[in-house]
């Protein structure tokens, strides 16, 4: 068999989800059946390389356009067809709606990880808003033989919103990597002064965009100084809408973050609050579980359903919620204690293999 798989997503300067989902995935389907061979494919800019990508299995492949020429042509012209271009594929794999066309012949398996920009369009800037436009998602979603649903929330919203057969979606859960574990406390100790950051501190992942929250989580953070003045506030990820400042007191703003960085923060926070207002998965909150750190996270879309009872969850529209979540984590030993048990348990049923697995099987059906 021979699968064409779109690397796309790598080329992005700045990592996401979807990204670390492409990635893991990808080495870990690689790595499953060594008769399978993987025809990876890009058009513009080139992908970060991987290990995975010289495996014996594994030929890559330049599409002969720009990226911004090449989607052009998928949404008009409908071509040019990738198998072709890459001397034939029987399944042609896309871990995200990015455009592109495959011949009549060859069978489409697509991940979709959420519908944010069709429930809440208003949170996207304009240009986020276009290129969501530009992708047409749902025409991509109609047209994949196989969608890959990141949780049952995406499931059940593609059925609901773009009316896809419940038999076309499969669920599959992304996995955690194995590198986000507990690191030795002398070690976490000498990295967070090195970073100037205290010993108490919230941490929150994300892109500072609406979506996110992060503007509510800074609110009660404000409203816990009071009773906690040596609680500060470390907020990690791309600056997302940018342009605004943000000069505060206690307040640590992070744009550019290793993979070495995510994991000391995750070990080194006193809590991880994630309130996002809307996900289809949500990697943070089981990053934190494996690394020992409570989390409290929203009480919504998928983040509810994944992080199941090993947070605390709560209102993400209400500062008082949020201050009250945190307020109760930070001084009660009993809670805290069992977060950090329960987070351990629970995070250790999301694995890339068992992703890689079920994925792959959808693949050759």
């Amino acid at each position: 068999m021979i699968i064409a798989a779109d690397i796309r997503v790598l080329a992005s300067a700045n990592p996401s989800g979807i990204s670390e989902y492409t990635d893991q995935v990808m080495a870990n389907m690689i790595a499953l059946d060594k008769n399978i061979k993987w025809k990876l494919w890009f058009a513009g800019k080139s992908p970060k390389i991987a290990p995975w990508m010289y495996s014996s299995n594994v030929t890559l492949h330049k599409i002969a356009y720009s990226g911004r020429a090449f989607i052009a042509r998928s949404r008009f012209t409908r071509r040019p067809f990738i198998d072709r271009m890459i001397s034939g594929a029987d399944v042609a794999f896309f871990p995200h709606f990015l455009l592109g066309e495959t011949s009549p012949k060859c069978r489409r398996v697509m991940t979709w990880h959420d519908l944010s920009y069709e429930h809440m369009p208003e949170l996207l800037d304009i240009r986020h808003q276009f290129w969501h436009w530009w992708m047409k998602p749902q025409m991509q979603a109609i047209s994949a033989n196989k969608i890959i649903a990141v949780s049952h929330t995406t499931a059940n919203d593609l059925v609901r919103t773009y009316k896809i057969p419940k038999e076309k979606v499969q669920v599959v859960y992304s996995g955690i990597s194995p590198d986000l574990q507990p690191i030795a406390e002398d070690l976490v100790t000498a990295w967070r002064i090195a970073h100037g950051l205290p010993s108490k501190f919230i941490l929150m992942f994300g892109t500072r965009e609406p979506r996110k929250n992060f503007d509510v989580l800074l609110r009660a953070w404000r409203t816990l100084r009071m009773r906690h003045p040596d609680l500060e506030l470390v907020c990690m990820g791309d600056s997302g809408w940018g342009d605004r400042i943000y000069d505060e007191n206690g307040l640590h703003i992070f744009p550019v973050v290793s993979s070495e960085d995510r994991i000391y923060a995750m070990n080194a926070a006193s809590v991880l609050v994630y309130p996002s207002l809307l996900e289809g998965f949500g990697f943070p909150p089981l990053e934190a579980m494996a690394c020992g750190t409570p989390v409290i996270a929203s009480a919504n879309s998928a983040i509810a359903e994944i992080s199941n009872s090993a947070c605390l969850l709560v209102d993400p529209y209400s500062i008082t919620s949020v201050a009250n979540a945190i307020n109760l984590a930070l001084t009660d030993d009993d809670i805290y204690a069992r977060l950090i048990m329960r987070g351990f348990i629970h995070m250790q049923s999301f694995d890339w293999r068992n992703t890689a697995e079920q994925t792959l099987a959808a693949m050759v059906q």
